[in-house]
């Protein structure tokens, strides 16, 4: 255990001497041992908490450089030059960004595999990066309340996702991808400019909710509410035609 802690106490200075080149060896040594990893973790978590509260995300949501100034004024935690290497090492799988006026996905999300849950509801967002397969453990995905008027190809990439919410938004079709998300049971498109969707859908075994309400899918087929797939199967079937 003594000497767990000492290599511990090695990747800190190494990450604390500012430089990616040491961040990087830091990275490479605690691939090959879990424990290391974890133990380097739970000393950064409740510093890395307070810096990632909601009330302080807007410190460097457009220039990240805004919170390496603030890291390393208030010493909070080290300054990292390396961000690509170290975010995956924030202990966080949530993050909400609503009601900022974002008009694009702030770019270090897509370096944080480790997020299950984000929230970007309720701002300005106009596209979804084809980035957003970096996010492999993503299961909740909120964008209502959006600009968007596609998904990329690679949304399919997401294999955990079970709920997307993309409502009053203008999009006007799926890619049709959209059929491997073989974990997606909830699907809310309500309020788009969705004229069809691709018959690869036929592939989303698990969906068990669709609101296509208020779209031209929606009234061409008069459904005014959410669709149970598990139910009304052939309905939902009649759609992908």
């Amino acid at each position: 255990m003594q000497e767990l802690e000492q290599q511990k106490e090695a990747i800190i200075k190494l990450f604390e001497s500012w430089l990616p080149e040491n961040a990087m060896i830091a990275i490479e040594i605690m691939k090959g041992n879990p424990e290391l990893k974890e133990l380097v973790t739970t000393h950064y978590e409740p510093m890395t908490e307070a810096i990632f509260e909601s009330k302080s995300l807007d410190v460097f949501i457009d220039f990240p450089a805004k919170l390496a100034f603030q890291i390393k004024r208030n010493k909070q935690i080290p300054f990292f030059q390396c961000l690509e290497s170290v975010f995956q090492l924030v202990p966080l799988n949530y993050i909400s960004l609503t009601y900022l006026k974002l008009q694009k996905i702030p770019w270090w999300i897509f370096l944080m595999p480790q997020l299950e849950d984000v929230d970007l509801s309720h701002n300005l967002i106009e596209e979804i990066p084809e980035e957003i397969s970096n996010l492999y453990n993503l299961e909740n995905l909120k964008l209502n309340q959006n600009k968007l008027k596609r998904l990329p190809q690679n949304i399919g990439k997401l294999k955990k996702l079970t709920k997307l919410q993309l409502d009053f938004n203008d999009i006007e079709e799926l890619p049709e991808s959209i059929g491997d998300l073989e974990s997606l049971n909830w699907l809310c498109l309500e309020r788009n400019k969705i004229e069809s969707i691709p018959k690869t859908a036929i592939k989303l075994k698990s969906l068990s909710w669709l609101s296509i309400e208020k779209t031209p899918l929606g009234k061409k087929n008069n459904i005014n509410s959410g669709i149970y797939t598990s139910v009304d199967r052939q309905e939902f079937i009649n759609l992908l035609k």
